[in-house]
């Protein structure tokens, strides 16, 4: 459900990838090998990302600002249940995409059919990386069958669960 507290926390996630650092040009490690070479070790973007994902409306704004603060593009397919939320979603970030003089298929919306997850599945020249978000099948199954790279999520809920004497400040 999309109700006005989900969409408060949807600005609230978007406004606080938006102040994370750009991770590109970074420097990871570095390194002088035994011969002088010197080696580093940078954070550069993916490129054109592909995002498989469930039903829930948050999903479309967290991976496209993602994308976008990290310099990359993403080609975003959502499930058919979402097909209304996730166009309305996609008009609002293209919107402010062109009003911020950027390209708008920076982020672009697939049509919800499944036959498009095959596709997605074969474009190793369009897309340079493949993410599955939602359950363990979803997850599973696009590994199984994608020769696009893909960045495995973790499945369902995740909890860490701190014993009550432990202490939180220490590293």
């Amino acid at each position: 459900m999309l109700n006005s507290e989900r969409l408060g926390n949807i600005a609230n996630a978007i406004k606080n990838i938006a102040q994370l650092p750009d991770p590109t040009g970074t420097i990871l490690a570095e390194r002088t090998l035994p011969n002088g070479i010197r080696l580093k070790k940078v954070a550069v973007s993916l490129g054109v990302v592909g995002a498989i994902y469930e039903s829930r409306p948050n999903v479309t704004y967290d991976i496209a600002a993602l994308c976008l603060r990290s310099r990359n593009a993403c080609v975003l397919k959502g499930s058919s249940d979402a097909q209304h939320t996730n166009k309305v979603s996609i008009g609002i970030i293209q919107k402010a995409l062109k009003e911020f003089g950027l390209d708008i298929n920076t982020v672009t919306l697939l049509p919800p059919q499944r036959e498009v997850v095959q596709e997605m599945f074969t474009a190793t020249k369009y897309l340079d990386v493949l993410i599955p978000r939602g359950s363990e099948g979803l997850i599973s199954f696009v590994r199984q069958n994608s020769l696009v790279p893909v960045i495995e999520t973790g499945a369902g809920v995740c909890h860490v669960y701190v014993e009550k004497t432990a202490d939180l400040k220490r590293p």
